[in-house]
């Protein structure tokens, strides 16, 4: 039999259910006011939490994911762009992370070949977002080793030649025989 403690507790917590399911609006508000005055104690939460069973907490962000593009697709779109966008204007040099070099590393290739092109050496032209673009990081696709930095135009000739030297023959032998004396 329940202590008269326990079921004080018990009836509390039904009587705060019902506020909190008449009253969600207010309920949201508080919540976002705890969370930011104890944001320490939010962090350590859920740091415990994620650490407990990573795979149930990937699984649970894959099934948002797979629901939020089901419930809208062209709005989840727009917002996981606009995410990409906003963290690529906060870290310019944040794709170089993934052929395995680091932002120093992209500005000693910079440097080294003065700024330009490794092919055409020219400077990089494209705009990108009224920006203009970083040289690219040209890598060999089956041994991931970066080669140089080459400018936008430059490296979608190379990919559309698929790395190949005899496609790059034929491509200086065709303009060749064709060259007007």
């Amino acid at each position: 039999m329940p202590t008269s403690t326990e079921r004080s507790r018990e009836l509390h917590r039904l009587s705060m259910a019902r506020y909190r399911a008449r009253h969600p609006d207010r309920e949201r508000a508080r919540a976002s006011r705890w969370r930011a005055a104890n944001r320490g104690k939010c962090v350590e939460a859920t740091l415990r939490y994620k650490a407990k069973d990573p795979e149930k907490v990937k699984a649970a962000g894959r099934e948002t994911i797979a629901r939020k593009k089901a419930k809208d697709p062209k709005k989840y779109l727009a917002q996981a762009c606009a995410r990409t966008r906003r963290y690529r204007e906060k870290n310019p040099l944040c794709h170089v992370r993934r052929f395995g070099i680091t932002a120093e590393q992209y500005s000693v290739l910079f440097v080294a070949q003065n700024g330009v092109c490794a092919i055409c050496l020219r400077p990089e032209r494209a705009i990108q977002r009224g920006k203009l673009r970083a040289l690219s990081v040209d890598h060999c696709h089956e041994t991931e080793k970066v080669r140089g930095l080459l400018c936008r135009d430059c490296n979608i000739a190379l990919g559309k030649l698929e790395d190949s030297l005899r496609y790059a023959r034929n491509v200086v032998a065709y303009l060749e025989s064709n060259m007007e004396r």
